[in-house]
């Protein structure tokens, strides 16, 4: 996937609300051959790059915070984010944090895409993992509660 534009939008109420992930869920697939009993594998792994996302207001969103994560190897790419508002629950104690980093140990490679796939994640604003030249310009992030996490923590970032 690339050069996806997102922009004007106003969320309300969501656990989750910017999630760009690139995983590995290739599956077989068959052929009308004389075997199809045998599904062909699908070894490669897709692409995201060129994400645009801008002029978004987000309200009465939950604590789990936002993520843009690739794979080892196969980073997500080329994603700016700007004139970004988003305003949740907040909460995280300090004392949560190391469960919140072992949580994310497991990369999830072939697992369905959710925003909640890891709970909660280390930070409060973007949790940016397996990825090259993401930028942020005018991105804020205002938590109702106390929150113990930094605004961004980065993984194999480029």
């Amino acid at each position: 996937m690339e050069n996806v534009i997102v922009s004007g939008l106003t969320v309300t109420g969501t656990e989750s609300p910017i999630f760009v992930r690139l995983a590995h869920r290739g599956r077989g697939w068959h052929y009308s051959t004389a075997d199809a009993t045998k599904p062909d594998s699908i070894d490669t792994v897709g692409s995201m790059r060129g994400i645009h996302i801008n002029n978004v207001r987000v309200r009465d969103a939950g604590a789990y915070g936002c993520s843009i994560t690739g794979l080892p190897g196969h980073p997500v790419e080329d994603v700016v984010l700007s004139n970004i508002s988003i305003h949740h629950r907040g909460g995280i104690a300090a004392e949560q944090l190391p469960s919140l980093a072992k949580a994310l140990q497991d990369e999830k490679t072939a697992e369905y895409p959710e925003a909640t796939m890891w709970g909660p994640l280390p930070a409060k604003g973007f949790f940016v993992r397996h990825a090259r030249q993401v930028r942020f310009d005018r991105v804020e992030t205002v938590t109702a509660a106390a929150d113990a996490r930094p605004e961004y923590v980065e993984e194999d970032v480029e």
